[in-house]
């Protein structure tokens, strides 16, 4: 069911400037959205979102998410 649809997938950065500028001018990955605390990037036909982290790289929050039309 859910390999049928795109997934997101959240990494945390403690700095978030220096994760952008890897993603983005390293591995070349396009941005879609870019604000102080999260940067999402397109990748294939999913998407990688960098959230900004104040503790570190570990943290309890979702780490992937499905883009699906119905939950039901």
């Amino acid at each position: 069911m859910l390999g049928d649809y795109p997934i997101n997938v959240v990494l945390l950065a403690k700095d978030l400037d220096s994760a952008k500028d890897f993603y983005a001018n390293k591995v070349g990955l396009e941005i879609l959205q870019d604000n102080p605390n999260v940067v999402t990037f397109r990748c294939g036909g999913n998407e990688l979102a960098i959230s900004k982290s104040t503790v570190s790289t570990a943290d309890e929050q979702t780490q992937a998410g499905w883009r699906v039309d119905d939950l039901d």
